[in-house]
């Protein structure tokens, strides 16, 4: 409560506001809800019990501004008016990236790590399942092989990914196996939206985590994960 008071009174006052959202959030999805962090040690902010079972969370806040340099999207809702715009998968790569360490602290129940974001627009275009399964697969490319001779196609299009930007998983590093899992401490993701009245939180799991998460936990937010055959190279995304 003290850091999360410092945040609201600082320059932090973003992450603080998000944190409170989220824990509004899970109160209404679980039994109990209480804080974690210890100062000294670490650790995630959040301890969620659902019966005899819990799992943690921990939050992290993709600011107005960072959101604004990677979307290219105004925090404001421009009426009438469209235009292409970035994702955010690389800006929720990085927080996997620096908050898996935290994850890793308590190795009792699994831990998700919570993102959100206070931007308005953002929130409305950002946060579909097609962008949800970008986090797992990140940006798809499409490729196929060029005619020479004819400059045009030979063969099918096809849609392929470098995983460069995923949450969890990247190429594989041998012929061993097609895709490595990353960030194994990180048993899931939960997106949150909370720059809008209306928050649809989705989830992402990671397959090969540590500590798995039962998505059953939180049985009424919907969860998107890898389909079985990843490991191979052939990469889908379902949805549970």
């Amino acid at each position: 409560m003290e850091r999360w008071q410092e945040c609201l009174a600082g320059p932090q006052v973003e992450t603080a506001v998000c944190e409170a959202s989220l824990r509004r959030f899970l109160a209404q999805h679980v039994d109990r809800v209480e804080p974690e962090e210890d100062r000294s040690s670490g650790g995630p902010d959040f301890r969620c019990a659902v019966g005899s079972r819990h799992f943690y969370v921990e939050c992290t806040c993709l600011t107005i501004a960072a959101v604004t340099r990677a979307t290219k999207l105004s925090h404001h809702p421009e009426p009438n008016k469209f235009s292409s715009y970035g994702t955010l998968t690389s800006l929720i790569h990085g927080e996997c990236q620096g908050k898996a360490p935290q994850a890793s602290l308590r190795k009792d129940a699994p831990c998700l790590l919570a993102v959100g974001t206070l931007h308005r627009s953002a929130s409305q275009a950002c946060f579909d399942r097609p962008e949800c399964e970008k986090v797992l697969t990140s940006q798809p490319m499409m490729t196929g092989e060029i005619d020479h001779e004819t400059g045009g196609p030979a063969g099918p299009v096809r849609d392929e990914t470098d995983l460069m930007h995923s949450a969890f998983y990247r190429l594989g590093a041998d012929s061993s196996q097609a895709v490595d899992p990353t960030r194994r401490s990180v048993s899931g993701l939960l997106l949150c939206p909370f720059g809008i009245r209306t928050v649809e939180v989705r989830g992402v799991l990671h397959s090969d985590s540590v500590r798995p998460f039962d998505r059953m936990l939180l049985p009424n937010i919907q969860f998107c994960r890898l389909k079985d055959g990843y490991q191979g190279g052939k990469i889908g995304v379902e949805w549970t």
